[in-house]
């Protein structure tokens, strides 16, 4: 089997909107890491056109580490999500070339991870509800029916099922793969990041600038935003423009025409409701991850 030593050994999996951009930024300050932000989300498991068509040689030639990093970072917050692809080509990939792959998740109280990732979509203009609660009524027709971008980012409340999503990846990767809690990474965020310094075997004295990245907003020019998410490169292109150009749309999109804002806290009524819907999956997650949650369900 050819090695290609720039292929990533850490990827962050998931979920959306649960501090994934902060972390990957804060990570790649670290000398001993590389992690160049056009690869933070980047689908390359999940899409069959990069995985397959242009395949591992194609995706080991965008990472082009400087200094001999022991860390190679790349990361999709939907891999999580998209649990049954992932886990079968993450597993298959750490086989064949990266014996040494780790992963990170970060989970945040489900309820209000959905608030937020609708707010995100607001944001981006993917969605078209003037409420939460009228959008996660469609969740049953877009899981039955919609598109993959739908279902990526539109299905609020699916997303949440942490227990489901997650006990195949802790059953195969086991000690290999690092779940942390969102609430106490903003809580303390030096603990937090030294402790994963020291699980990956680097220097943990040293202390990242812990901005956070990619908050709340919406588009300061609706035409312009929705303009950006037309932007399209065809096929036969997504192999040849380089990720530096394709993440300019990101960055367009969530930072140059975005104004900031802090949206209306989520109705009370609708917070008990979906308190409900959690509550099993939560306790299984408590159980898999010997961890007490009880901050999630207050």
């Amino acid at each position: 089997m050819k090695k290609y030593k720039t292929l990533p050994n850490l990827i962050i999996i998931g979920a959306q909107k649960a501090g994934t951009t902060s972390l990957f930024n804060w990570l790649a300050q670290h000398p001993e890491i590389y992690g160049d932000e056009s690869l933070k989300d980047f689908n390359f498991f999940l899409d069959d056109f990069y995985y397959k068509e242009l395949g591992i040689e194609w995706f080991s030639k965008q990472f082009k580490p400087k200094n001999n990093e022991k860390i190679i970072m790349h990361g999709f917050v939907n891999y999580m999500y998209f649990y049954d692809i992932a886990i079968e080509r993450l597993y298959e990939y750490k086989k064949k070339y990266r014996k040494d792959l780790k992963l990170i998740a970060i989970l945040r109280n489900p309820i209000d991870r959905a608030y937020s990732a609708f707010w995100d979509a607001k944001k981006v203009t993917r969605e078209n509800a003037s409420t939460f609660e009228e959008a996660f009524k469609k969740e049953k027709f877009i899981l039955a029916k919609g598109s993959y971008k739908e279902k990526a980012s539109l299905t609020y409340i699916d997303h949440g099922f942490y227990f489901i999503q997650l006990k195949n990846f802790k059953k195969i990767f086991r000690e290999d793969i690092k779940i942390l809690i969102f609430e106490e990474l903003i809580s303390n965020p030096e603990r937090e990041i030294k402790n994963l310094f020291k699980w990956l075997s680097i220097d943990e004295t040293f202390l990242p600038s812990l901005k956070k990245i990619n908050e709340s907003g919406l588009p300061k020019n609706l035409f312009i935003q929705k303009f950006i998410q037309q932007l399209s490169a065809p096929k036969f292109l997504k192999g040849i423009i380089p990720m530096r150009i394709k993440y300019l749309k990101w960055k367009l999109s969530r930072e140059l025409n975005i104004k900031k804002i802090n949206y209306p806290p989520i109705n009370e009524e609708t917070r008990k409701y979906l308190l409900n819907v959690y509550i099993e999956d939560i306790k299984n997650l408590e159980k898999l991850l010997g961890k007490d949650l009880s901050i999630w369900l207050k």
